[in-house]
């Protein structure tokens, strides 16, 4: 028979094509078959998912150096983790606004000028559903600032250009994002204090894991 991805002759026991390497599937689409494709998916990309996680912790300089210096294959690559990053934000912020909004809310009825930093509790619901609403675009936008502050901090040492920088904090500020999915959100659904001191948690091992990164 032949590949229906690329038409070269493959045997009835082959499992890969050996003219473009997809995968030979016959089976029909079937429950079993949906829920066996979502776990290979999530659970496989042979483990570089939960490797690049562990491993940004315990040794980035092999994560981000090494994706820098040509590994490709190794780790997930820093655009794919950015946009599972902000793919988790994004399932985060939607359980979280209206816990965000109470919060606004309770404080605002505990103390009258607990809003007066935005001004008025109309602006703090505005700036928070702005937040919330773009959060995406903020994590983009802010990356090649933190990148530029980086560059122009250690370029007497010149090892990285400011491109390179950028990788560095997409890879940084995906797993902060990552770290405040596992973390903040579960918190949230225990109780809103609860998920106000994991947030407070998180942003401080956030703010650190960027400074050991960087060292």
């Amino acid at each position: 028979m032949d590949c229906k991805n690329c038409g070269s002759n493959i045997k009835n026991e082959d499992g890969f094509c050996s003219g473009c390497g997809a995968r030979i599937i016959g089976e029909r689409i079937t429950l079993q078959f949906l829920t066996k494709e979502l776990l290979d998916k999530v659970l496989s990309i042979d483990n570089k998912l939960l490797k690049t996680f562990w491993h940004l912790f315990s040794k980035p300089e092999q994560v981000i150096d090494g994706y820098i210096n040509g590994v490709r294959k190794k780790y997930v690559e820093p655009f794919a983790y950015l946009l599972i990053s902000i793919t988790l934000a994004g399932i985060s912020f939607y359980f979280l606004r209206d816990a965000t909004m109470q919060s606004l809310e309770t404080a605002q009825s505990i103390s009258p000028s607990s809003t007066s930093f935005f001004g008025s509790k109309e602006l703090g619901e505005r700036v928070i559903t702005f937040i919330f609403d773009y959060q995406a675009f903020l994590t983009a936008l802010i990356i090649p600032v933190y990148a530029l502050m980086a560059w122009i901090v250690f370029f007497n040492r010149k090892k990285y250009n400011f491109y390179e920088h950028i990788i560095v904090f997409m890879y940084a500020s995906a797993q902060g994002s990552i770290l405040n999915f596992l973390l903040t959100t579960p918190a949230f659904f225990i109780s809103l204090e609860a998920g106000n001191i994991a947030a407070i948690i998180v942003g401080v091992v956030s703010f650190l894991f960027i400074a050991f990164v960087l060292i």
